[in-house]
C-alpha cells in the first residue's frame, strides 16, 4: 500500500489546496450586478418605510380629528357638547346656520360658534371646546303632521337639529362629522 516517495510527484490539486496566490477575486462585472441588485433591495425597502410612515400619519392625524369631533359634539370638556346640549334644550333659539342658539328648560340660553379655528361655548361663559374646528353648520328641521322632515321656518318649530363640524389638520384634508339631535321640546 505504501508507495515509493520518489515516485509520488505532488499533492493532486484539489480546491482546498491551491494556494491563494491564484484563487480570483469579484470581476468588475460581478460587482456592478451586485450593487445595482443592492441598490434595488434598498430601494424597494424605503419605498415601503415611505409607505408606512405615511399610513401611520394619515390614521394618526385622522384619529386626532375624531377625537376633536367627540369633544365638541359629546364630551365638551369642561361643558357639555353640542349634541348633548341639544338633547337637552327645550327650543332654538334662532335659525343661524353658522352658531347654535338654544333655550335651556331653566330658561338659560346657551351659545355655541367658531372663533378663529376655536369651537366655543359663548353663552352662559365664554368655554373653549376644541381646537382646529374651521366651520360649523347647524340645519333645523321639523315634522309635519304626516312624519315627514321639513326644513323649518320658524326657531319655535324646531325638532331635529343636524350639526356639520369640519375639523383641520396640519398636512391632511379637512374631515367632516355630522350628528342629527331631536330637541327636548316634546313636539
Amino acid at each position: 500500500m505504501h508507495t515509493d516517495p520518489e515516485k509520488q510527484t505532488s499533492m493532486p490539486q484539489h480546491p482546498v489546496h491551491q494556494s491563494l496566490s491564484s484563487s480570483r477575486g469579484f470581476t468588475l462585472p460581478e460587482m456592478i450586478i451586485g450593487i445595482f441588485l443592492m441598490v434595488m433591495l434598498l430601494s424597494v425597502i424605503n419605498t415601503l418605510l415611505k409607505a408606512a410612515t405615511k399610513t401611520y400619519l394619515y390614521s394618526l392625524r385622522q384619529t386626532n380629528s375624531l377625537a376633536m369631533a367627540r369633544r365638541a359634539l359629546d364630551t365638551g370638556n369642561p361643558s357639555p357638547g353640542m349634541a348633548w346640549q341639544v338633547r337637552q334644550s327645550s327650543s332654538a333659539a334662532g335659525l343661524s346656520s353658522s352658531q347654535l342658539s338654544l333655550n335651556t328648560p331653566n330658561g338659560q340660553s346657551v351659545l355655541y360658534r367658531v372663533d378663529g379655528l376655536t369651537l366655543n361655548l359663548v353663552q352662559p361663559s365664554v368655554v373653549g371646546l376644541t381646537d382646529n374646528v374651521s366651520s360649523l353648520q347647524i340645519g333645523y328641521y321639523n315634522l309635519d303632521t304626516a312624519g315627514h322632515i321639513m326644513v323649518s321656518i320658524s326657531s319655535a318649530l324646531v325638532q331635529l337639529v343636524m350639526l356639520q363640524i369640519q375639523c383641520t389638520q396640519t398636512g391632511g384634508a379637512p374631515s367632516s362629522f355630522y350628528e342629527v339631535e331631536h330637541l327636548r321640546n316634546g313636539q
